[in-house]
């Protein structure tokens, strides 16, 4: 006999109701954004995705998401630039961003310290 498990609920300002809350996540790189993606719709979110800045824009025009999940270094601008537009507009500014980045380390290093390897 096989045991199912039952994943815990989730609760968002608290709304256990999952399926109603979406996220936007703006993300160039597409293994990384499918990653996040999968991750979100296993526990239960509407996931739409952008891979940049343009394309975040139109998703937002089309429907507000409930959370943007934003990568920091994006190709047409940076999605800190995104996010401090975002809330500098009437429409958007009470929308919750959190950022992401992965080269966030390597992008703050000086060139010269890139020559030299890393420690901890």
């Amino acid at each position: 006999m096989r045991v199912q498990q039952k994943r815990p609920k989730v609760s968002i300002n608290g709304c256990n109701n999952m399926t109603s809350k979406q996220i936007l996540i703006v993300e160039d790189e597409r293994p990384i954004r499918e990653m996040i993606a999968f991750g979100l719709k296993r526990a239960g979110f509407e996931v739409r995705e952008a891979e940049d800045c343009r394309a975040a824009r139109a998703a937002l025009a089309d429907r507000r998401p409930d959370l943007l999940l934003i990568d920091w270094m994006l190709p047409d601008t940076s999605g800190l630039e995104l996010t401090r537009s975002l809330k500098r507009e009437r429409d958007t500014r009470d929308l919750p961003v959190i950022l992401l980045t992965a080269g966030l380390r390597r992008a703050t290093r000086s060139p010269a310290s890139m020559a030299a390897p890393m420690t901890t």
